[in-house]
């Protein structure tokens, strides 16, 4: 942060994850295939797209907007999340523009598709 090259991690740990459990979990694309090869179809994928714009303002909203982390996350997304990528292994992309919205939206896909 702050300018300052570092090594950032994100994930969960799979013992963490208990059964008939219901998780939301942020991944990057990677951590979301290894996620997927764990719990096979016990996990559903979505995507939520915002543009840079809405992306920032909900950052500062949060109280966590520092410029150089958020433009090299924003550039990751761009380079990992590929169209190729966002087709092939997501299952649900949801254009993010109101929260609460997008909050009862999840809320009807899980509870449609997770099965106890």
């Amino acid at each position: 942060l702050k300018g300052v090259p570092d090594v950032w991690y994100y994930g969960v740990d799979n013992d963490a994850v208990r059964d008939n459990c219901s998780y939301v979990v942020v991944l990057d694309i990677l951590g979301l295939r290894e996620f997927k090869d764990y719990f096979g179809d016990r996990c559903i994928s979505f995507f939520l797209h915002a543009s840079y714009e809405e992306r920032k303002r909900r950052c500062i909203v949060r109280g966590d907007y520092e410029e150089t982390e958020f433009t090299r996350r924003y550039a990751d997304d761009l380079a990992c999340f590929t169209e190729e990528v966002l087709q092939d292994e997501i299952d649900y992309q949801i254009h993010s523009t109101d929260s609460g919205y997008i909050a009862s939206l999840l809320l009807g896909i899980v509870n449609n598709e997770c099965y106890y």
